[in-house]
C-alpha cells in the first residue's frame, strides 16, 4: 500500500523491516530442521528499495545479481546506472548479510554433495562394548600431569590455554582454544545433519538428560598418541521451543556426574560397572557458539545450581580433564538453539582401545587413495 501510494520512507522501513524478519525465521528454521533442505531464493524479498539514493539503489541492484547473477530485468538496471555519470563501480557493493547467506548456501551444497558421496554410517546394532573392570595402572597418578603439561605446550600451533576460575587448585583441568577452524567446526557439525541418529550412544534414547532436549550423535574412531581413545562422540543437543519457556534450572542439559565412577548424594563415587571404569582422560571439543545456554560446569552440587566454575562452548575451544570424581560435570540447559561438541574419552587400558578406530581408519586410507 505505501509503495503504491508513493511513499517511499515508509517502503523501505517495511522491506527492512521484512529483511530483518525473513533472516531471523531462516535461522530459526536451521534451528529447528534436523535433515537436508532446500530454503529456496528470494531475491526479490531481499534487495533495498531506493528513494533517489544512487549509493543505495546500486546496492539493491548488486544484492539481486549476486542471488541471480542472469535477472534480465535488473542487469537492465545496471546498465541504466551505469550510464548515470555520479555512478562508479565501487558502488555495486551487496549488502554483506546476503552475501554471507549466500556463501553458506553455496558451501553446504557442496558440502552435502561431498558427505553423501564420501561418508558411510554404522547403527548402534553394530556396537558392542566391553563391559569387564581393566587394570589401573600404577603409572596413571604420575602421567598426569605430563599430559596437561604436553597439551599447553601446543601453542606453536595456534592452540592457546586459555585462563580462568576452572583452574582453581586444579592441577587436572585445561581449557584451550584454536584446536579447530571455523571451516572444520562448519564440516563436523554439518555431519551431524546427514549421518546422526538420535539417541546415538545412549541404546536409542532420544533424550537421554532431558526431555526439553533431542539428541543426536555420531560414533566416531579417532587415533591417538601414548593414550588410546577409549571412546568419540560427535553430537548436538537442540533446545524444544514449546518445552523451554518454563523449564526449570535443575532441568540439566547433562546432569552432573563423574566419567568413570557412579557419583552418590553422600559424595562418594563408585567405581564399578555400568561406569565406564577404564576412563582416565576426558575432552570436549566445541563446534559453535550459536545458542543460548549449554555452559559446561564443574561442580560437586549435584543439582547443578551452584558451580566452581563455567566453560563457554565455542568453535575450537577444549576442554580437557582426569576423568575421575575430581571433575564432576555438567551443563546447563541449552535455552534456544542448537550446541554441537565432540566427546572424547581416553585410557591407560589397551584392552578398550576404541573398536571403530580401526574401521575409521581403514575408510581414510582408502579415501587417500581414492578406492572409495
Amino acid at each position: 500500500m505505501a509503495y503504491k501510494e508513493n511513499n517511499f520512507d515508509l517502503t523501505i522501513t517495511h522491506m527492512e523491516r521484512s529483511l530483518k524478519m525473513f533472516l531471523d525465521e531462516y535461522q530459526n528454521c536451521r534451528y529447528l530442521c534436523e535433515s537436508p533442505f532446500d530454503q529456496g531464493w528470494f531475491p526479490d524479498f531481499v534487495s533495498s528499495v531506493a528513494k533517489g539514493e544512487t549509493r543505495k539503489a546500486c546496492e539493491a541492484v548488486a544484492t539481486f545479481l549476486h542471488l541471480n547473477p542472469n535477472d534480465e530485468v535488473q542487469n537492465r538496471n545496471k546498465e541504466f546506472y551505469d550510464s548515470v555519470d555520479e555512478v562508479t563501480q565501487d558502488m555495486y557493493v551487496p549488502r554483506k548479510e546476503v552475501v554471507a547467506l549466500k556463501e553458506r548456501e553455496d558451501y553446504e551444497q557442496q558440502l552435502m554433495a561431498f558427505i553423501e558421496t564420501n561418508f558411510a554410517f554404522l547403527t548402534d546394532e553394530l556396537w558392542h562394548e566391553d563391559d569387564p573392570k581393566s587394570e589401573i595402572s600404577k603409572e596413571v597418578p604420575s602421567f598426569r600431569s605430563r599430559v596437561v603439561s604436553q597439551l599447553k605446550s601446543l601453542s606453536e600451533l595456534g592452540v592457546k590455554a586459555v585462563k580462568g576460575e576452572w583452574e582453581k587448585d586444579k592441577q587436572d583441568r585445561l581449557v584451550a582454544d584454536g584446536l579447530t577452524s571455523t571451516l572444520e567446526c562448519m564440516v563436523l557439525t554439518e555431519l551431524i545433519r546427514f549421518g546422526a541418529v538420535e539417541g546415538d550412544g545412549y541404546k536409542g534414547s532420544y533424550s537421554p538428560h532431558t526431555n526439553a532436549e533431542a539428541f543426536q550423535g555420531i560414533s566416531l574412531g579417532r587415533a591417538g598418541l601414548q593414550l588410546y581413545f577409549a571412546y568419540t562422540h560427535l553430537v548436538c543437543r537442540t533446545a524444544k521451543p514449546e518445552m523451554n519457556h518454563n523449564r526449570s534450572a535443575l532441568d540439566l542439559s547433562h546432569e552432573v556426574h563423574a566419567d568413570n565412577c557412579i557419583l552418590q548424594n553422600s559424595g562418594e563415587c563408585l567405581r564399578v560397572p555400568p561406569a565406564y571404569t577404564y576412563r582416565d582422560y576426558s575432552a570436549i571439543l566445541y563446534l559453535n557458539d550459536d545458542f543460548e545456554g549449554g555452559e559446561f560446569i564443574f561442580t560437586q552440587d549435584m543439582s547443578g545450581l551452584t558451580y566452581e566454575s563455567s566453560v563457554n562452548p565455542q568453535c575450537g575451544r577444549l576442554v580437557g580433564f582426569s576423568s575421575g570424581p575430581e571433575n564432576s560435570h555438567g551443563v546447563l540447559p541449552v535455552r534456544k538453539g542448537t550446541r554441537c561438541s565432540i566427546g572424547m574419552w581416553f585410557t591407560h587400558d589397551r584392552k578398550h582401545n576404541e573398536v571403530e578406530r580401526s574401521i575409521a581408519s581403514l575408510f581414510l586410507k582408502q579415501l587417500n587413495a581414492k578406492q572409495i
